[in-house]
């Protein structure tokens, strides 16, 4: 009717919109977020989260709880009215600038695409 084909169903079945495990919220604090870019998984069901709104990439264990952060902490200069991403942002060692992409190899070692400083940072745990 009209040009309208009908197409064949899914070969790979339903597509399914349940989420087992939902992380975050807005806002600065541990496992809060407010522009997650990147994520990745490490070997044990780590989630690893590079937050652009932030600027940090976070660390949560397999079920969300925070574990470890990287990037210039928000502390009090990051109240209601308060541009995070200014207060945020630094281009040393251990800050980032638009974190986007993120990565995370087999022995552990992170790899955070720094956008905003033109740069790809390694991150090797201890």
């Amino acid at each position: 009717v009209g040009g309208f084909e009908p197409q064949a169903p899914n070969p790979i079945g339903p597509v399914s919109t349940y989420a087992s495990l939902i992380v975050g919220r807005l806002g600065t604090g541990s496992d809060e977020f407010r522009r997650p870019a990147g994520v990745a998984f490490g070997r044990d069901g780590e989630i690893y989260v590079a937050d652009a709104g932030l600027n940090r990439v976070q660390k949560l264990d397999p079920d969300g709880r925070p574990v470890a952060s990287w990037g210039r902490p928000c502390g009090v200069s990051c109240v209601p009215g308060m541009d995070a991403f200014e207060v945020t942002a630094g281009n040393g060692i251990g800050e980032f600038s638009d974190p986007h992409g993120i990565a995370v190899d087999d022995d552990g070692t992170i790899f955070v695409a720094d956008t905003g400083n033109h740069r790809i940072v390694r991150i090797d745990q201890d």
